[in-house]
């Protein structure tokens, strides 16, 4: 595991996402998924490896993004609830193991805004 410390916590930013949490998911030409939609509580990873994804589409990868609109995450995840139960989801960054500890502590705080509605998968 990567002992990263200070370094995660001098790059993590909170800021509202301006589009949609819940997408459609979507993949390059013979790379196998599984997966239909992925809900993004987060963008980029502070370990910056050079064979990441997440170097080909954003300009600081090493910079993570929390999205802070809680209330709009909710909304959209009850909104869509239906949709999304009968479909595999991934979470984005969140699903690869080596994503520090000390950012999916940060998600999962954010994640538990959804216990509110016990009979909801979230």
């Amino acid at each position: 595991m990567h002992d990263i410390g200070v370094a995660v916590s001098s790059r993590i930013i909170e800021r509202e996402n301006p589009g949609a949490f819940v997408r459609k998911f979507y993949s390059y030409p013979g790379f196998i998924n599984g997966c239909s939609y992925r809900i993004d509580f987060a963008e980029g990873c502070p370990l910056n490896c050079k064979y990441c994804f997440l170097n080909d589409y954003l300009d600081d990868p090493a910079l993570v993004t929390l999205y802070s609109n809680h209330e709009k995450i909710r909304s959209e995840l009850n909104d869509k609830h239906d949709t999304l139960r009968s479909h595999a989801v991934s979470l984005g960054v969140l699903n690869d193991s080596f994503y520090p500890k000390e950012v999916k502590a940060r998600v999962l705080e954010l994640s538990l805004i959804h216990i509110s509605e016990p009979t909801r998968p979230y």
